[in-house]
């Protein structure tokens, strides 16, 4: 089928993977937990190898130093020290491997284990449920270490009393709050705090308890309406209340799933989605004015509104514009984009406002996953000022008869899996990157991109990330 093409080829060897890692800009580091955690800004962006334990349960997949008996009185072994935030996850074949505690607080299984890591580091924001955590990883390979559990402690009288003790503080903590919240102070009714639900905290990032209260005020709505005009109404509200049990203090509220009670407005809200179309919505002829921008963005609940405005510079304006963050992969925000937002709903509107402190919206190229066998590979200096940083370019020949080209640069965060230590005519491989239709490619060269290579035609249905 390749003729004199494939012949001639089959010949071509690709630099070793040694050279590619270290004289291409690819560098998989090995450290230590504590020195990852110690020197976190030098290893920013890199990719790494660590042993550490990995923990999985509800609302929590995080990367521990080490493990052991819970204090919080329920009994189980848990993740101790410094906790970094697992992105991505590991396959359910090696989940199943792991230690599970099935008897839980919350109802979930649990799963904990040893594990030799490669991934991606990131650290410079905050990362993973309730944005609770200061690292993350994005882990692109991960193989079992041989660990027996500790024991789990054991019941005692005074871990009960002291656990109820606690529990007795935290629940004064979130009482007072919801009594010194804006909605309550602005119209509260005296007395009709009553506490409805008291449960183990839903996050395991920390030790946690989880108080939910009822009350009445006398009109409708959240916050201080001072000025607005009221309905004489008697609301009922649900307030729940999330405490750290570690340091007495008050880490999430919410009002009714509407009203965020720590920050004093709307609950913010995630989306994420492929941007369909909007642009600039500012009247033509205005100058030197704030603009309005608004982008369709289809998600696998439907289309939804992203809005954000853009003010010129001016002391106000500047502060406006620091507020909300904008991570635009190619400096703007054009259809076809995958777009993460983070910002207030207006459901009347079907509108994501992002204007608030912390808001931010974020865009990426839409990945594209293909699979095929090599068939020729050509050497090439991109021309994107990266120097003398070599690309490679792999014909691949796919199963349905047709061709397409794989160009990969060797950058940092770029995870390679080869099943030998160079990539040859022949070889099947699986690549993930971004496919650029006007030459047919799929171009490897951005941190959560992949190339993987077989000595035999895996199953197409096999995960990305195996």
């Amino acid at each position: 089928m390749f003729g004199k093409k494939y012949i001639l080829l089959l010949a071509l060897l690709l630099c070793p993977l040694n050279l590619i890692l270290n004289g291409c800009g690819i560098v998989n580091q090995s450290v230590t937990f504590s020195q990852l955690i110690s020197n976190a800004d030098k290893y920013n962006g890199k990719t790494i190898t660590l042993e550490a334990f990995y923990f999985s349960g509800f609302e929590i997949s995080a990367i521990s130093e080490s493990v052991g008996p819970s204090t919080s009185g329920d009994w189980r072994i848990v993740p101790t020290g410094t906790l970094i935030w697992v992105e991505g996850g590991i396959s359910q074949e090696l989940q199943n491997k792991l230690y599970t505690q099935t008897t839980m607080p919350s109802g979930y299984a649990e799963h904990l284990g040893k594990l030799k890591i490669t991934g991606k580091f990131e650290t410079g924001s905050q990362y993973g449920h309730l944005d609770a955590y200061r690292y993350q990883i994005f882990i692109t390979s991960a193989e079992l270490l041989e660990w027996s559990p500790p024991p789990a402690a054991t019941p005692v009288d005074t871990v009960t009393t002291t656990t109820d003790l606690t529990q007795a503080a935290a629940q004064k903590v979130a009482m007072d709050f919801v009594r010194n919240s804006s909605t309550f102070k602005f119209d509260g009714m005296a007395g009709s705090i009553d506490l409805a639900k008291s449960d183990p905290g839903f996050t395991s990032a920390y030790m946690s308890w989880s108080f939910s209260f009822k009350f009445e005020t006398l009109h409708p709505g959240h916050g201080d309406r001072t000025g607005q005009k009221l309905p004489e109404a008697i609301t009922a509200h649900y307030a729940t209340i999330l405490v750290n049990l570690e340091n007495n203090t008050v880490v999430m509220a919410a009002c009714d799933d509407t009203w965020d009670m720590v920050k004093d407005r709307d609950l913010s809200v995630y989306i994420t989605g492929v941007v369909i179309g909007g642009g600039d919505t500012t009247p033509e002829g205005l100058f030197d004015a704030p603009r309005v921008f608004v982008y369709k963005i289809m998600r696998d609940q439907g289309v939804i509104n992203v809005s954000y405005t853009a003010y010129p510079p001016s002391p106000a304006g500047d502060i406006a514009n620091a507020k909300i963050t904008m991570e635009l992969y190619t400096g703007d925000i054009r259809t076809g984009d995958k777009m993460e937002a983070y910002g207030t709903l207006d459901k009347q509107t079907n509108t994501l406002r992002v204007a608030n402190e912390g808001d931010y919206i974020k865009t990426f190229p839409v990945k594209t996953t293909v699979l095929g066998v090599v068939i020729s590979i050509s050497k090439t200096i991109p021309a994107d000022n990266s120097g003398d940083i070599p690309g490679y370019v792999y014909e691949l020949l796919r199963d349905d008869g047709t061709f397409i080209n794989i160009s990969y640069t060797a950058r940092e965060g770029v995870a390679l899996s080869l099943y030998e230590e160079s990539i040859k005519v022949g070889d099947y491989m699986k690549a993930v990157g971004t496919y650029d239709k006007s030459t047919n490619t799929v171009i490897v060269a951005a941190g959560d991109d992949m190339i993987k290579t077989y000595d035999h035609n895996p199953v197409l249905t096999d995960a990305v990330w195996e």
